[in-house]
């Protein structure tokens, strides 16, 4: 699973160094979505991942980096353990479901 990657190889995931926020990166852009909609732009993964997996993300973009498409930052400074563990099993059910 996602969060067991994230631990062994930390491909998937990044900590920042501030330990309050977890940076993901997904290579999506081009693929499609379960409605049949193709993923064009971070904000398209943004907005599925809140809609399918619950779960809030913000794109590097929103913080001036241009060249971060894929790239997502959630905040996990204020949730336990378990509930990130949760979020990360949404994410990954979500992330399933794209062709």
């Amino acid at each position: 699973d996602l969060h067991t990657a994230y631990r062994r190889q930390r491909q998937m995931c990044i900590r920042d160094r501030g330990a309050i926020y977890l940076s993901i990166q997904v290579d999506l852009i081009g693929r499609s979505l379960p409605d049949g909609s193709v993923v064009t732009s971070s904000e398209d993964i943004r907005s599925f991942l809140l809609h399918k997996a619950q779960v809030a993300v913000v794109p590097f973009e929103a913080f001036g980096l241009e060249d971060a498409q894929g790239w997502l930052r959630m905040s996990v400074g204020a949730v336990g353990v378990d509930e990130l563990g949760a979020g990360l099993d949404r994410i990954e059910a979500a992330l399933r479901l794209i062709s």
